[in-house]
């Protein structure tokens, strides 16, 4: 899987790296904070507008939701699947003990689309 970085959250702390990534493989990679729950990370709100920087703004609709939750705290909690593919991973490294890396659909597009148009949780 080659990927390409989207952008990482400016207030990451230095021993962290949360960013968005673009795959050939027609998804999103997400690196965020580790959760209790394994395929789900929790990521600040800001990061979502790197979308926009997206390769695959254009690329049709895989029909694939993706479930994003806004805990309340200016950040939501992204589900997705585990991230195999080793060549992906060595070049995620090194991952802090507290972040994970999760593969999304296409559908997180429409998730950033709707959280900053004001359509989120509703």
């Amino acid at each position: 899987m080659k990927i390409t970085f989207l952008g990482k959250d400016p207030e990451s702390r230095d021993d962290e790296c949360l960013g968005l990534y673009d795959t050939d493989r027609g998804t999103y990679l997400v690196r965020g904070w580790r959760t209790t729950k394994p395929f789900i990370v929790e990521v600040p709100r800001r990061l979502l507008l790197h979308v926009a920087n997206s390769g695959q703004l254009d690329a049709p609709s895989d029909g694939q939701a993706v479930r994003v939750v806004p805990t309340g705290y200016d950040t939501y909690l992204i589900f997705g699947r585990e991230v195999t593919d080793a060549e992906a991973l060595v070049s995620l490294r090194p991952l802090a003990e507290t972040e994970e890396v999760i593969e999304v659909g296409l559908g997180l597009r429409e998730a950033a689309q709707a959280e900053y148009t004001g359509a989120a949780g509703t």
